[in-house]
């Protein structure tokens, strides 16, 4: 059965907005699992919670999501901020299908509009292309329809809708399991309308492109030690049975012929990704010299 994706094998998509609005728990529902902290971020230990997760929309089609964190809440960008926006990036490399700029229901500020601003100055203007909108806290509306909603929202608002061409929907996050069925099938409709007009093209510039060459020159390196990794394995495995009594080595042969087949299935820019979100990541310190531009620019907009 052909997949409503096209052949496309892959739909990255980035959360955007402001803590405490509902980045993570949009997410969650999205993937259908608890992949996100609700208090995703820095916690108290200094360690990095989980800022990407992944699952299958069909069996072509894989669905991989990275939540950004408050990247624009604050008004003083410090190493800390310059490190989670380059992971961010490094995180969604090649480039992004969608962005999905949530804003919670009633909580509607001008940072909101500069959030837009600052995207496209650090990204470029065509990013807006890409660009959807989702309203959290839907319940909060009461019977007020997010249409009606929308329509009497202040003129800052309107704009914002306005300038990503009337993509926009909501969802109540703590909903019934009907209603997160329904209000999910919407937002992945607005996203699949949003990749068919940009013509199955993900948005991508010079900042993803330089962090997917880095991801893949890392990549290569550990496909290497993973093919060495292999080789090793079955010498072992071929000595092994080179001693006789395979019977009474069944269990090493078994466990080695295991650890093979999850190492032939381990994909190796996936690692590359996981080894961004340590806290000393040589991988995030190669990415933070080759994208000074990302830096620069940040500094730029915010002075």
């Amino acid at each position: 059965m052909a997949s409503r994706w096209g052949d496309l094998g892959e739909i990255r998509i980035a959360l955007l907005g402001k803590t405490g609005v509902g980045k993570s728990h949009l997410g969650n529902n999205l993937l259908q699992q608890n992949a996100f902290s609700v208090y995703a971020g820095f916690g108290k230990s200094g360690s990095l919670c989980s800022l990407y997760a992944e699952r299958k929309l069909d069996d072509h089609t894989n669905l991989f999501v990275v939540d950004t964190p408050g990247l624009f809440d604050t008004r003083q960008p410090n190493d800390k901020t310059k490190k989670e926006i380059v992971r961010s990036i490094a995180l969604a490399a090649p480039g992004p299908f969608v962005y999905i700029f949530v804003i919670a229901i009633g909580r509607f500020t001008q940072e909101e509009v500069d959030t837009i601003d600052i995207l496209q100055e650090i990204l470029g203007d065509d990013v807006i292309n890409h660009v959807i909108i989702v309203f959290t806290r839907k319940d909060d509306l009461g019977d007020m329809l997010i249409n009606d909603f929308v329509l009497t929202s202040p003129p800052g608002l309107q704009n914002l809708i306005q300038k990503c061409h009337q993509r926009f929907a909501s969802i109540n996050n703590k909903g019934n399991k009907a209603s997160l069925k329904a209000e999910t099938s919407y937002i992945f409709d607005l996203i699949h309308k949003t990749i068919e007009d940009n013509k199955h093209v993900y948005f991508t510039n010079q900042m993803y492109q330089d962090a997917e060459q880095v991801l893949n020159e890392r990549s290569q390196e550990i496909q290497k030690e993973v093919d060495r990794s292999i080789r090793e394995l079955r010498q072992k495995r071929i000595s092994l049975e080179n001693r006789g009594n395979v019977d009474t080595l069944k269990a090493q042969i078994l466990a080695i012929d295991s650890e093979i087949a999850a190492k032939n299935c381990m994909r190796p820019k996936r690692r590359a990704q996981e080894e961004l979100l340590q806290q000393d990541s040589s991988l995030l310190g190669n990415l933070l010299d080759r994208m000074k531009s990302v830096w620069r620019s940040f500094k730029t907009v915010f002075h």
